[in-house]
C-alpha cells in the first residue's frame, strides 16, 4: 500500500481528511500548495463540531504529515490579511514569532459545562459527564502527542476563564493584550 498524497487547496479538504479519519480508512501524506486568499466558506458547517469531529481533529492532528498539511494551510490562511487565530499550538508551532500572544484556558470541567450546554443549544443531545470526560481526554492527548503538543507558549499571556463569561473573558484578552 502506498500512502497516497493529496494537495489542499481549500478547507474541505481538509475536513474530508476529517472525515475519512472518522471512517477509518485515513492514511495520508499530505502536502500543501496553499494561497489562501479568501476565506473557507464551509467553517460553519454543523458537522465540524461536537464529540466525533472533536475526536477525529485530536487524532488527525496527531498524523505528522497531517500536522504538516495543516501548518503550511493555517500560516498561508494567517498570512493572507492577518487573522486572530486559536488553536492548541497557534503560539509555539504556526506562529512562534507572533507580535500577541493570549493562551486561553479554563477548567476541564468549566468548558466541559460550555460545550454541553453548545450541544444543547444545537439540539444535540449530550451527557454532561461525557462531555467532560472527551474535553480530559482530548486535552491528555493532545498535550502528550508528540508532533505540537498543546502547551502555551513561552511568551504567551495566560487567561484563564474557568470564572469569568464571556464579556469578562473577552474585557480580561484585551486588558493583558494592551489593546
Amino acid at each position: 500500500y502506498s500512502t497516497p498524497k493529496i494537495r489542499i487547496r481549500d478547507f474541505s479538504v481538509i475536513t474530508d481528511l476529517i472525515s475519512g479519519y472518522r471512517q477509518g480508512v485515513l492514511k495520508v501524506s499530505a502536502i500543501v500548495k496553499s494561497e489562501m486568499q479568501n476565506p473557507p466558506a464551509d467553517l460553519d458547517r454543523p458537522d465540524l463540531r461536537g464529540p466525533p469531529a472533536d475526536a477525529a481533529a485530536s487524532a488527525v492532528a496527531a498524523i505528522p504529515g497531517v500536522r504538516a498539511a495543516l501548518l503550511a494551510f493555517q500560516r498561508a490562511f494567517g498570512r493572507a490579511s492577518g487573522a486572530v487565530l486559536d488553536g492548541r499550538d497557534i503560539g509555539t508551532v504556526v506562529f512562534p514569532d507572533a507580535e500577541k500572544k493570549l493562551y486561553v484556558t479554563a477548567s476541564p470541567e468549566a468548558r466541559g459545562l460550555r460545550r454541553w450546554k453548545e450541544f444543547l443549544s444545537r439540539g444535540v443531545a449530550a451527557d454532561l459527564a461525557a462531555v467532560t470526560e472527551e474535553v480530559r481526554a482530548r486535552d491528555a492527548a493532545d498535550a502528550a502527542r508528540s508532533a505540537a503538543p498543546m502547551k502555551p507558549a513561552d511568551d504567551a499571556k495566560l487567561l484563564d476563564t474557568t470564572e469569568l463569561d464571556p464579556d469578562q473573558a473577552f474585557a480580561a484578552a484585551l486588558a493583558l493584550l494592551a489593546l
